[in-house]
């Protein structure tokens, strides 16, 4: 009786190991801008801590951005109080299942991708897009190429 009883236990420890190895992760929130968890959103969206399914916070500042191939919800403060500056230079998504939301673009093109990885099911909302720039490769300063991607509400 108390050998079963050991050996139940012990089965019932590996199982419960097992499990809570397998789980997934909680999704995770950094901040950027002054005083947060990094100081630029590049710096976020290039560490290797930030990961598929994790929120970033971007508080109120004008931030550079290059590229996304993250699947990332990045939030903004608002419109009104956080801008993306592309540098008069493209700034590419290839996202999947990403959210961009709350945020100001100018000065530069924004390619929503098609190539590898491609941008899919991303939903880009509340955002603002000014001064952008014409690209005369995509022919548009804004270019949807990826596949089942949302813009919604003020756009």
């Amino acid at each position: 009786m108390a050998r079963q009883l050991r050996f139940d236990l012990i089965l019932l420890t590996i199982l419960t190991a097992c499990v809570l190895l397998l789980a997934p992760a909680a999704a995770g929130l950094v901040t950027v801008g002054t005083g947060c968890d990094y100081p630029t959103l590049m710096d976020a969206l290039n560490s290797a801590s930030v990961v598929d399914g994790d929120t970033i916070h971007v508080n109120s500042g004008t931030y550079a951005f290059t590229e996304l191939t993250k699947s990332l919800t990045i939030t903004g403060e608002g419109a009104d109080v956080v801008t993306i500056d592309l540098g008069g230079m493209q700034g590419v998504l290839r996202s999947n299942g990403g959210i961009i939301e709350k945020i100001r673009f100018t000065n530069g093109d924004l390619q929503i991708s098609g190539t590898v990885p491609m941008a899919q099911n991303m939903i880009i909302r509340n955002c603002v897009f000014e001064g952008m720039l014409y690209n005369a490769v995509s022919g548009a300063s804004i270019s949807l190429v990826g596949q089942n991607n949302t813009f919604t509400e003020r756009v």
